[in-house]
């Protein structure tokens, strides 16, 4: 994981934040305050946005039968049960943000889930950024990937 701090090795992208909704990014709020001085950038940059594109283009949206409740008591405890250290549990506005550690080096990745619901049910996005580092190898889709096979259990 040292690599990642070199970035743009291998096959993945030269790129650190990925999310489950290119058109609408969930925006941290808590995480401003937690990352520090050094940290990447939260801001929703285009070609990010068009690199995530082209590299995953399986990264969707969740949509679930759940009332917005469940939905949202089933992320809060899906992100948990990852360990997940949750900094922002907030149901009325229907967000919550946390950060992973890494098991090797200790990298600190912040997580924002966002539920909402429309006219077909409720929909849960994710966006995982990377502290450190131009590229992530893949570890924020693998991120959100294993969130969603989480939720899904």
């Amino acid at each position: 994981l040292v690599l990642t701090l070199l970035g743009g090795l291998g096959d993945y992208p030269p790129i650190h934040d990925i999310t489950t909704d290119t058109k609408d990014p969930p925006l941290f709020s808590a995480a401003v305050e937690r990352r520090g001085q050094g940290s990447n950038s939260l801001a929703v940059k285009p070609d990010t946005i068009d690199a995530q594109r082209e590299s995953y283009p399986d990264m969707a949206t969740l949509k679930s039968p759940l009332t917005l409740e469940q939905a949202y008591k089933r992320a809060l405890r899906s992100a948990e049960a990852l360990g997940w250290e949750v900094y922002r549990d907030d149901l009325n506005a229907g967000y919550i943000e946390a950060v992973d550690t890494t098991a090797i080096m200790g990298f600190k990745d912040d997580v924002v889930i966002r539920v909402r619901t429309n006219a077909n049910g409720t929909l849960i996005d994710l966006r995982s950024v990377s502290r450190v580092g131009r590229s992530d190898l893949g570890a924020n889709a693998a991120r959100i990937h294993r969130f969603i096979a989480k939720f899904n259990e």
